[in-house]
């Protein structure tokens, strides 16, 4: 028992003094993503003028403040097979409904379940939220269809 000890005690000072860790705290001159000494990323523009999409301000407000709590106007339910038309037309129905005090629509809840989507959801109105319920594996999922076009 006293070696099993003295071996974990052992196991755990070398783990707390390793100097070698799983997450990447440092980048190269070559990486595409560079960490400033703030710790804030900065992303390198390679020749041909490409750089590493930053999709940390999308959203509501940069990301930056939480969504306010805007009324539900409607609730998708759970279904099978492509729910992008039922989405969309509710997305649609929201938009078309006055806005509010704080100007919004309202908002569009789905359901905690798996949604397939194929091709895209576009909300062509400001002051309209779209909402999943849950988080996780145990809420809403939406899950792109991808539609390849077979040329002979």
């Amino acid at each position: 028992m006293k070696s099993h000890l003295c071996l974990f005690a052992a196991a755990f000072l070398i783990l707390i003094f390793s100097k070698n860790t799983y997450a990447q705290s440092r980048t190269t001159s070559s990486s595409p993503i560079q960490i400033t000494p703030d710790g804030k990323l900065t992303y390198k523009v390679d020749a041909k003028g490409d750089r590493v999409s930053d999709y940390s301000y999308c959203g509501y407000m940069l990301s930056e403040v939480s969504i306010p709590d805007v009324a539900v106007k409607v609730i998708v339910p759970a279904m099978k097979g492509d729910a992008t038309k039922t989405i969309q037309t509710t997305i649609d129905y929201v938009s078309s409904l006055p806005v509010d005090k704080q100007c919004f629509h309202g908002s569009v809840l789905l359901e905690k379940e798996t949604f397939e989507v194929a091709g895209g959801l576009i909300i062509h109105t400001s002051g309209v939220v779209m909402r999943g319920n849950g988080s996780n594996n145990d809420g809403t999922i939406l899950i792109g269809q991808v539609q390849l076009e077979r040329r002979l």
